[in-house]
């Protein structure tokens, strides 16, 4: 069973553009076949497409700012723990080297993690960020709940 994750960020670089950022920060290896490219983690499969129209409109609709780039995270149940911290350090690898508006969403609407105008939210209502995974947070935040889609 997996676990879906999407991290749509408002860029003007191309999503294989920021699919490098991950790809060189977690230090990844590229597979290349029939569906295009996939970059293969532990426990993780991750890919970098536009946003869907329908997607960019229910971002912008919730959260106030409209997405092109949407990296999409499959994760791994049975290694959760492991893939779930190489998808944040990815996460914030983007954060600190592409600007522009993010979110991260579980499940299509659960947001996780919101940046707007440069401030960083994580969501304080999921009991997504754990002691240690707010450790790797190397960035200011505030802790609050953030909408649904």
């Amino acid at each position: 069973m997996s676990l879906d994750y999407n991290f749509r960020i408002a860029t003007e670089l191309e999503p294989e553009r920021v699919l490098a950022v991950v790809f060189h920060s977690l230090e990844l290896r590229l597979d290349t076949g029939a569906s295009g490219e996939e970059v293969e983690g532990r426990g993780f499969l991750l890919t970098a497409s536009a946003v869907a129209p329908k997607s960019r409109e229910m971002v912008e609709e919730a959260l106030g700012f409209s997405p092109s780039v949407d990296l999409q995270f499959w994760l791994d149940d049975s290694e959760r723990r492991v893939a779930m911290a190489a998808m944040l350090r990815g996460v914030l690898a983007v954060l600190h080297q592409v600007p522009g508006d993010a979110t991260l969403l579980c499940g299509g609407d659960t947001v996780l993690l919101l940046r707007r105008e440069g401030q960083l939210i994580l969501d304080s209502g999921t009991g997504a960020w754990t002691p240690e995974r707010l450790a790797s947070v190397d960035a200011l935040y505030e802790m609050r709940q953030l909408p649904s889609l």
